[in-house]
């Protein structure tokens, strides 16, 4: 059975998703909240932004994107955003030092993507619930596999900030090292 063609708002002119990225946006629209444990190097990023661009200027379900990720991660948003639309991102990465991050929490109106480290999760979690409440924000939670342990500082926080998302998304190519528990948090 052939995957439907899928037309992805912003994507630059000729680019398109393979089959399996147009499958993992269709069934992430479908279901709402959802979660991507493809083979890293299989555009995972992609089809987080895609579900976003779908999400946002085709269902108006959501307004904004959070991306919770390593610190090292923003570099890949950026770079892949460019990729896929021809332009220039604007991420709002929420980072350190403390209190640096105020005029983008005050100034959420003026943009549609952000991006906090785990770490600094913790340290800006009211802030972003804040945020979280007063528009409706598809998370991405990248590597989740970052939080697997249910009892870490990471998963508390993710846990904390779940249900004030208006969609959900974890997306990574380690979902479960160890054991089936590491999936448990994941999904929870």
């Amino acid at each position: 059975q052939a995957v439907p063609e899928l037309r992805i708002p912003r994507l630059a002119d000729g680019l398109e998703l393979y089959w399996y990225q147009r499958l993992g946006v269709q069934h992430a629209l479908k279901i709402q909240n959802s979660a991507n444990f493809s083979v890293p190097g299989s555009g995972k990023t992609w089809m987080g932004y895609s579900t976003f661009f779908m999400m946002k200027d085709v269902e108006n379900i959501v307004d904004k994107l959070l991306v919770i990720g390593p610190k090292v991660a923003v570099r890949a948003w950026n770079i892949e955003y460019e990729a896929m639309t021809g332009k220039k991102p604007d991420i709002k990465n929420i980072k350190a030092p403390e209190g640096s991050s105020q005029e983008i929490f005050d100034n959420v109106d003026q943009h549609e993507i952000f991006f906090v480290n785990y770490s600094m999760l913790g340290r800006e979690i009211d802030n972003i619930k804040t945020m979280l409440q007063q528009h409706r924000f598809l998370v991405i939670a990248d590597e989740s596999h970052h939080f697997k342990n249910e009892s870490t500082l990471n998963a508390i926080n993710i846990r904390e900030i779940a249900q004030h998302c208006t969609r959900k998304m974890i997306l990574t190519g380690t979902m479960m090292p160890k054991e089936l528990s590491d999936v448990y948090t994941q999904f929870d």
